[in-house]
């Protein structure tokens, strides 16, 4: 039986000097948790003895049986509370991880709005430039015309060619009047 437990306690060693050498886990931590309960599993494992007829008086095995009880729940309790850390690590990450996508989703949505915003003020002064430029088209376009067929001339030749008779006859009596006044 006791030959049983040292090397049972000789390969806890070998363990633990791989996971001190070695440092096999991705963080600190890790490394730490595995250190830490191969050292408990150890002591454990020596103290097995204690609980064999290598201490004759049973009274004292059984005090030592509650001692080791208190000792593997204190590293129980460090266990958990070392889980308990990181679950809570964890959970924080994963939530600031959430709210930051979802912030980002956000200022990304607001940068579209005003993207499309200064999208269409920029569409709408092109089509303001464009609608100007097609006025300024329209006016040179109407005066290479009026330069080409004369339009001033026969406009104003047709406007009093197409007076009322009325109109006409008022404007022979006002010319009239005007000979006789200058006759005078």
């Amino acid at each position: 039986m006791i030959i049983q437990i040292l090397v049972t306690d000789l390969t806890v060693m070998g363990m633990l000097s791989f996971y001190v050498a070695g440092l096999p886990m991705i963080d600190g931590p890790n490394n730490f948790i595995q250190i830490f309960n191969e050292i408990i599993i150890c002591f454990v494992i020596i103290s097995m003895v204690i609980f064999t007829n290598f201490i004759p008086n049973p009274v004292d095995r059984y005090d030592y049986g509650w001692y080791l009880l208190y000792f593997i729940g204190a590293s129980v309790c460090v266990n958990m509370i070392i889980l308990a850390v990181n679950i809570t690590k964890t959970v924080y990450m994963a939530i600031k991880k959430r709210m930051r996508k979802k912030l980002l989703t956000k200022h990304i949505f607001e940068v579209q709005k005003k993207e499309v915003e200064l999208l269409n003020q920029l569409q709408k002064i092109k089509l303001e430039e464009l609608e100007i430029n097609r006025q300024k088209q329209t006016i040179v376009a109407v005066k290479k015309f009026d330069q080409v067929f004369g339009a001033d001339d026969s406009i104003k030749s047709n406007s009093s060619s197409q007076q009322s008779p009325s109109e006409a006859s008022s404007e022979s009596d006002s010319s009239s009047e005007s000979v006789f006044e200058s006759s005078s």
